[in-house]
């Protein structure tokens, strides 16, 4: 995470948006953990499916 991190503020960038299943309950904790906050849920189709999506903001300018 770090990696992408510097990488984006190399290229001037000041926030990260990212996505992660909503029932992805460790992923979700480590995204918090991180300093992630939510911005929105939405939904996504994977085949014929839908499935929950928290989408997660960073101020990697910050960061």
């Amino acid at each position: 995470m770090q990696y992408v991190i510097d990488l984006l503020k190399k290229e001037g960038k000041t926030r990260m948006i990212l996505g992660c299943l909503k029932d992805n309950y460790p992923s979700r904790a480590f995204y918090e953990k991180m300093g992630g906050k939510v911005i929105n849920y939405d939904e996504i189709e994977i085949g014929n499916k839908k499935y929950g999506l928290a989408m997660y903001e960073y101020d990697i300018a910050n960061m």
